[in-house]
């Protein structure tokens, strides 16, 4: 009698594809969308990765804010090993800071729901165009606080 059993033909299956699942990562953890004018829209991109050895399906991208909506068509796939980029817009109606979850459900066995917190602001300054520029000031204590918008 050997000491040896072999369990693969004992479960019925080969014990290197046994465990095949796929694994939902994303970038960033937070989307935030800046400010933006009332009336305005703005897109950010969301990278949905496949970290484990099955094809991973992504089935639904909903927010519980009508102003944030996903732009992707769904379902998604993702091969493992890769990468899709999900496209996230804002459309605000009102002014104020604003927030929402947005849902992901995938066939994920361990995160079959994911969610993914997305910010953004409206009102005064919004939808300004330029750059932050450090002001010259006395002090090099005070030079890394103040910024000046031109």
């Amino acid at each position: 009698m050997s000491e040896y059993v072999d369990w693969g033909s004992f479960l019925g299956a080969d014990p290197n594809t046994a465990f095949q699942l796929p694994e939902i990562a994303f970038t960033p953890t937070l989307l935030f969308f800046g400010n933006v004018a009332v009336g305005q829209t703005a897109n950010v991109s969301l990278t949905i990765s496949n970290m484990g050895n099955a094809s991973l399906t992504v089935s639904s991208a909903v927010s519980d804010n009508a102003q944030f909506k996903v732009l992707t068509t769904l379902p998604l796939s993702v091969a493992p090993g890769a990468m899709q980029t999900m496209a996230v817009r804002f459309s605000p109606i009102l002014s104020g800071s604003h927030s929402a979850a947005l849902t992901i459900t995938s066939d994920d066995p361990a995160r079959a729901i994911v969610n993914v917190p997305l910010l953004a602001n409206t009102g005064p300054g919004a939808g300004l165009r330029g750059e932050f520029l450090p002001i010259q000031a006395q002090s090099r204590r005070h030079a890394q606080h103040d910024w000046d918008f031109r």
